[in-house]
């Protein structure tokens, strides 16, 4: 006859290897789980970061091609150009493009400081290379560099640019 203390001891001990093999895998499940998370964040993050200058870099370059005498500010992170008076009905205002808290700004004319970034991208860099290539050519490059605001730890700086030549 066996004894019954041995055989509930027995299944203690098996309930115990279960549980444990459980908890194991529950813990590579959650962890994998919150990795795969955290990376799609940090995707979504800097997809906004690269939407965003991309709209601003297609704004400078829709605006230089209806515009003229192009010139970089003294420390180059300020663009300006005059805009070609007559084109689609616009006037020969000029249009000015720089950095301000950490956003991308633009003014046409002496109107209003429109901003073309939003306050979740901090734009850290404008970089304005204007130089005139033969014959008299204005030619143009913009590099903007811009990382997440506060609270997106781990999401690198997102590097982006471009160039144009003014178009006659």
């Amino acid at each position: 006859m066996r004894d019954s203390a041995n055989e509930r001891g027995s299944f203690l001990v098996e309930a115990l290897v279960a549980f444990a093999l459980v908890s194991t895998t529950l813990v590579i499940v959650v962890d994998s789980f919150l990795t795969m998370q955290r990376g799609y964040h940090t995707q979504i993050v800097q997809q906004e970061i690269v939407d965003s200058l991309a709209f601003a870099l297609e704004d400078i370059t829709r605006e230089s091609r209806v515009s003229t005498a192009y010139g970089c500010g003294g420390s180059c992170a300020v663009l300006g150009m005059t805009r070609r008076a007559g084109l689609n009905g616009q006037t020969a205002d000029a249009v000015v493009y720089s950095l301000s808290g950490g956003q991308i700004m633009k003014r046409i004319g002496s109107g209003a400081v429109l901003p073309l970034t939003p306050p979740s991208v901090r734009v850290t860099g404008l970089t304005v290379q204007a130089f005139t290539t033969p014959p008299e050519r204005s030619r143009v490059i913009v590099m903007l560099v811009a990382e997440p605001t506060v609270g997106n730890t781990g999401v690198d700086p997102v590097y982006i640019q471009t160039a144009f030549t003014e178009r006659r």
